[in-house]
């Protein structure tokens, strides 16, 4: 048995209240602690590393990047009914990052009527915007398993700090995060090829969401997928190429 977070969203909504009256508030009231049944559970690794990179007082965004990691090997080990609940990923925002949250919003631009947005926290509608939920999930994309048992994590820094588009637009915010080999592969032409904003929406239209109604992209392997995309780099002009051919044929 453990003790998880866990905070509605009306909750994340009163705490965004006082945030947008420049109150300084803590977090400890927003969530609650309940016991999950079967369940191990332990942030101490996490809050370790997110200690040691805080204090290199490094912008939001790349904390948010640089934990991302971290933050999967932690909670990958929790069962689908709690990783599927937003309450928790609320609740472990408000519990483990809210610092790590308030600092990134108040780094960011966007407002709502003058006041800040606060979807970080959960209080908005679009659950996906959860620090601790799109961390995971970004971690989780990226993951790759070592022999021995550790995890590295490719192109989840080298994506860049000003990717948030990127992710919640094209990958996590879309059927393309839940077919891992795919958008790993996904995420890895980006890194390669750095589309600019309008390409970038042009190709994900027509070379990554089109191709998904004839094509079973979540049944690729890493592998058919780095061909199929690079591909449809080519074939769409976004990259010029002398494998053209050979990668036509394949």
């Amino acid at each position: 048995m453990a003790l998880l977070p866990f905070a509605s969203r009306a909750s994340c909504q009163e705490l965004a209240k006082q945030l947008n009256s420049d109150a300084e508030v803590t977090s400890g009231s927003f969530f609650e602690l309940r016991e999950v049944d079967g369940v191990e559970f332990s942030a101490d690794r996490f809050t370790e590393a997110k200690t040691a990179v805080m204090r290199e007082l490094r912008p939001a965004a790349e904390l948010e990047l640089l934990l991302s990691g971290e933050l999967y090997v932690e909670l990958r080990g929790l069962p689908t009914e709690v990783r599927e609940d937003y309450d928790f990923w609320r609740g472990f925002t408000l519990a483990f990052l809210y610092d790590v949250a308030v600092q990134r919003a108040l780094e960011g631009k966007a407002r709502r009527n003058g006041e800040r947005k606060w979807e970080i926290i959960g209080a908005g509608s679009n659950t996906r915007e959860i620090l601790a939920w799109r961390m995971f999930s970004r971690g989780q994309v990226c993951a790759t398993e070592n022999g021995d048992g550790t995890f590295s994590f490719p192109n989840l820094v080298e994506i860049g700090t000003t990717s948030h588009d990127f992710w919640l637009s094209h990958v996590l915010g879309t059927h393309t995060g839940t077919e891992h080999s795919f958008a790993k592969a996904f995420v890895k032409l980006q890194v390669e090829n750095r589309l600019s904003t309008d390409p970038l929406r042009a190709f994900v239209r027509d070379s990554v969401n089109r191709p998904k109604r004839t094509i079973a992209t979540h049944l690729m392997s890493l592998e058919e997928a780095e061909r199929h995309l690079a591909n449809q780099l080519i074939l769409g002009g976004w990259a010029p190429s002398s494998d053209n051919d050979e990668l036509q044929e394949q």
